[in-house]
């Protein structure tokens, strides 16, 4: 949901760019995600492995990872990550949107040691 705040409000972009110290990235990076969701290094490692080629959300199709116009060779911690438009389209559409949102405030957070 962090990758796709943005898509949903602008104002997250600024936010973005704030996190990162630099109004020039406005999207989330895998090392902002990283600081923000993950209390510890396995963690961090546990998402990140997710996020690596062969990964299941890249080869899932659940995020693209993009590297910034002026970087020509950043780390995977610089990365940003963006939400397909496919996949965004989907999510936000009314029916899906409305059910998620209306379940939002029942269902239990899992735990970070749960299958993602």
């Amino acid at each position: 949901m962090l990758a796709l705040a943005p898509e949903i409000d602008t104002s997250y972009e600024t936010l973005y760019a704030y996190l990162h110290d630099d109004v020039t990235r406005k999207r989330l990076s895998v090392g902002l995600l990283l600081d923000v969701i993950c209390r510890n290094l396995s963690e961090a490692l546990h998402i990140r492995r997710l996020m690596q080629p062969g990964g299941r959300l890249l080869t899932n199709r659940l995020i693209e990872l993009h590297d910034d116009a002026g970087d020509r060779s950043p780390s995977m911690l610089r990365r940003c990550i963006k939400v397909p438009d496919a996949v965004t389209s989907y999510l936000l559409s009314p029916s899906v949107a409305r059910n998620w949102f209306r379940g939002a405030h029942r269902d239990e957070p899992r735990h970070m040691g749960s299958r993602v």
